[in-house]
């Protein structure tokens, strides 16, 4: 099944590289993505948040 990732976090960089390369090695992506939260997440969730999103199947 093919699937892509993306990895999301708010001032967690390096938590979320390592988040995003254990999932890569178990899941063997198409195509993965790292980025920060928008302001108005990461004021919500705070410092520190790390989120990992997927989509399958397209």
């Amino acid at each position: 099944m093919k699937i892509r990732l993306a990895t999301l976090h708010a001032n967690a960089a390096e938590d979320a590289k390592v988040l995003l390369a254990k999932a890569q090695k178990e899941l063997n992506p198409i195509e993965s993505i790292f980025s920060e939260v928008s302001p108005v997440v990461a004021n919500h969730a705070g410092p520190g948040t790390i989120g990992l999103a997927y989509m399958a199947g397209m």
